[in-house]
């Protein structure tokens, strides 16, 4: 994540990882409420339409977050696996390098070789 260029890249990263159940959906959908803002809120493209109750929300969610990354980073929540999607075949006991797995399915034939998002 830390590689991404873009807002929506990075929203879209996010949401297949909470996808792949590696954390919780409120985190995805955060992120979401929170990009629908970013334009009214910074660019006055829109009306900004959020209550001091669902800003209330939206911040604690923040702080879910937080903690949760937090956590991960530092060894303090449960550790359990990540869920990805292998970009070959794959055999028992095999050390995988970075190129043999994606947070994205690979691109097919059935997709025109684009990769799906």
């Amino acid at each position: 994540m830390l590689n991404r260029k873009s807002h929506k890249s990075t929203q879209r990263t996010y949401n297949q990882w909470a996808n792949l159940e590696n954390c919780p959906a409120e985190f995805a959908q955060l992120l979401n409420a929170i990009t629908r803002l970013r334009g009214p809120a910074t660019y006055f493209d829109g009306p900004f339409l959020l209550s001091a109750d669902d800003a209330r929300e939206l911040r604690a969610s923040l702080a879910r977050m937080a903690d949760h990354v937090s956590g991960r980073v530092f060894g303090t929540n449960e550790r359990g696996p990540f869920r990805l999607i292998a970009t070959r075949a794959l055999e028992s006991g095999e050390m995988l390098s970075e190129d043999d797995y994606s947070v994205f399915p690979q691109p097919s034939a059935s997709t025109g070789g684009k990769r799906q998002q």
